[in-house]
């Protein structure tokens, strides 16, 4: 049993239960039962008006081993979520008011939706019921292979008034058929997998002029029907005791069809009030497939480290989302699916993790770069928030972790176990994104609209960020980690590069004490400076409406009791 509470209206509890029963026999077989079940909910006022949220959850399965070598698992969701949209902030709001709701547009912006005030009034929120039940059948059918079937099935019904008020169902099949063999290859460690992975989805989406909250005519109607097929097969090979060699690659291929009937006015903010009247039915449909090879090796340095490098494809189809998004990258009104491609990439990653003999140092360093094309980047057109491809973009970064033991048996000496100890960790991110081509589109001022620059950093992310945490542990089962979050740099949120979320460093605290074997205290601090931030953005607000305020000063505090 768990129990959090703190600012701004936090409550938050869990009970969790699990337990192997005893052994029963199936005809001549032994069996086995387990299981597991968790209850959990939380609600928040929020820090931003309108971000209240309640949340309720259900996660269970249960088990049944037959004998050595198959298992049969059953798992069940449930998770209903309310939760308020409270919008994003100008830079001008943010430091002004950094509590108040978001979405409003500046003075003077001419509005577009009927709903044009800020996100209270229009009641924007989120609201949906998800469940979601699976099984899983493991056989060991032969020395050191084993195949798998995992079938589910998934329901959600969403009701997510924003611009638009939208009332969206999604059911969704699929699962996944897997092989493994761990067989020794030419006398040396091998190991292969291969999978088969469909998935069907079936989408239907209704759109009403938002007035205040209030549901009225309609605006589009439509159904979306998805087919996903990805197949794969890797094989792990030790060339030596200390390299190994990795080879795989997979196919994905999706399938996108739709109906869409559209109406108008569809939320003329003239006359909102004027019924909807159908103006056209369209039937789009769209198909996506790709092979993504992936290469790369595990080099054993010592006996508690390596190094690795990757070099593979990526691959990724469009969302309903983005093809039904409302303007084309040329400026016409879409009517079905946008003209979209798949985004792709080649990535490359080398790095390097591993403990050193004494255990005192620990680290992990990884350098990346994808080459990406047709990356599928949230644009403005027409003063319409829509998607459109990038020719080209460079993602480049550096990935480092580590942790020190500082020292041991500063204020506590009893040998091994019964000392105490202050350690410290390290994580920092350098992110150097940039478009390797120009971004044009359509629209009101003419056919050739630059987007974003060849040069120009892709928007959202920090350039450099560091945290650094240390940690005091008592033998006597306390423990305090105070720690830092830097953003380094501030960071553009359009592609145009003339906005910048400021950069920002936050100071918190972490603290526990496990009492005995059955309780456990623990608190948090964060932000203790009390400092202005944006710790997420929208990237590319037609009106810079781009900070997701961070928290204030608060503090959080709870129990957890183990029996």
């Amino acid at each position: 049993m768990r129990m959090l509470g703190g600012s701004f209206g936090m409550v938050s509890g869990q009970v969790s239960s699990g337990k192997v029963l005893q052994p029963f026999k199936v005809g001549n077989m032994s069996a086995t039962m387990d299981y597991y079940i968790s209850v959990s909910g939380n609600r928040q006022d929020g820090f931003q008006d309108n971000s209240q949220q309640a949340r309720e959850r259900i996660n269970a399965n249960i088990g049944l081993q037959l004998g050595n070598h198959q298992e049969i698992r059953a798992y069940f969701l449930q998770a209903n979520v309310a939760e308020r949209i409270p919008g994003s902030l100008t830079n001008q709001q943010l430091f002004s008011n950094r509590q108040q709701p978001g979405g409003q547009s500046p003075s003077g912006t001419p509005p577009f939706f009927a709903c044009k005030l800020n996100n209270q009034v229009c009641n924007y929120g989120r609201y949906y019921t998800l469940q979601r039940i699976g099984i899983a059948y493991h056989n060991e059918f032969a020395p050191n292979q084993y195949f798998e079937i995992i079938p589910y099935f998934s329901n959600q019904f969403v009701d997510h008034p924003i611009f638009q008020t939208i009332r969206q169902e999604n059911n969704n099949v699929g699962g996944e058929f897997r092989y493994v063999n761990s067989n020794s290859l030419f006398g040396q460690n091998n190991s292969f997998v291969m999978g088969f992975q469909p998935r069907y989805g079936n989408q239907r989406q209704r759109r009403f002029v938002n007035i205040n909250g209030s549901i009225r005519a309609m605006t589009q109607n439509y159904t979306a029907k998805t087919t996903y097929f990805g197949m794969y097969a890797e094989d792990a090979f030790d060339a030596t005791k200390d390299f190994t060699i990795v080879i795989g690659g997979r196919w994905d291929y999706t399938g996108r069809q739709a109906t869409v009937d559209n109406f108008g006015p569809a939320g003329s903010p003239f006359n909102p009030n004027t019924p909807s009247t159908p103006t056209g039915t369209n039937r789009p449909l769209q198909h996506f497939d790709a092979f993504s090879p992936k290469i790369g090796f595990v080099y054993r340095t010592t006996s508690t480290s390596q190094l690795y490098f990757n070099a593979s494809r990526a691959y990724e189809a469009p969302l309903n989302l983005e093809l039904l998004s409302s303007v084309n990258a040329n400026g016409t009104s879409n009517r079905g699916f946008l003209n979209l491609d798949a985004q792709r990439a080649w990535q490359l990653e080398l790095g390097h993790r591993g403990t050193s003999a004494d255990k005192r140092y620990t680290w992990d360093v990884t350098v990346y770069n994808l080459e990406m094309q047709k990356e599928i980047l949230a644009s403005i057109i027409n003063n319409q928030g829509t998607f459109q491809n990038a020719n080209g973009t460079r993602h480049t970064g550096v990935e480092a972790g580590g942790g020190m033991v500082l020292g041991k048996g500063l204020f506590a000496q009893g040998g091994a176990g019964r000392e105490d100890s202050v350690q410290t960790r390290v994580a920092y991110t350098w992110s150097r994104f940039k478009f390797t081509d120009d971004v044009r589109a359509g629209g009101g001022v003419g056919p050739n609209v630059l987007i974003a620059k060849d040069g120009n950093t892709v928007a959202g992310a920090p350039e450099h960020s560091l945290n650094v945490e240390a940690r005091y542990d008592h033998p006597a089962g306390w423990w305090i980690a105070p720690n830092v979050e830097w953003s380094l740099s501030g960071f553009y949120t359009d592609y145009s590069n003339t906005i910048k979320n400021p950069s920002y460093a936050l100071i918190n605290v972490r603290s526990g004490w496990h009492i005995d074997e059955h309780w456990t205290l623990f608190a948090e601090g964060r932000n203790l400076t009390n400092k202005t931030y944006a710790g997420a953005v929208v990237v590319n607000d037609q009106f810079n409406r781009f900070a997701h305020p961070g928290l204030g000063i608060s503090a959080f505090g709870g129990v957890e009791y183990k029996f």
